[in-house]
């Protein structure tokens, strides 16, 4: 009897400009791009490589896909997402997400 294999994955904090965001905040993405390319690079795509050879059978993230909620995080993410599907052979179908706090753009009140 196979057995269900979950690929688990969480925080991956997509970060973007954007209109009334702190100064100070430029300086970190710019930081923040460079770890990413050795965080979430080649080797990264490697591993997902080695995990796809046994046969995932879908994909669970469990918060914060973006930093801090808006459109053009949410962008970047679909598009990182849509790598992690491709290189671990799960359709789209098979892709379950659960937010975060991060998820939830802060600026927008009741």
């Amino acid at each position: 009897m196979r057995r269900l294999r979950i690929l688990h994955i969480s925080d991956l904090h997509e970060r973007a400009e954007f209109d009334g965001m702190p100064g100070s905040r430029l300086k970190t993405l710019k930081w923040d791009a460079r770890q990413r390319g050795q965080v979430l690079g080649d080797r990264f795509k490697d591993v997902l490589a080695e995990i796809a050879a046994k046969q995932i059978d879908l994909v669970c993230f469990t918060g914060d896909l973006a930093d801090w909620g808006i459109d053009s995080e949410y962008k970047k993410a679909s598009e990182r997402l849509r790598i992690i599907l491709d290189l671990v052979g799960v359709p789209r179908s098979r892709f379950f997400a659960v937010p975060g706090n991060h998820d939830v753009r802060r600026s927008v009140t009741r």
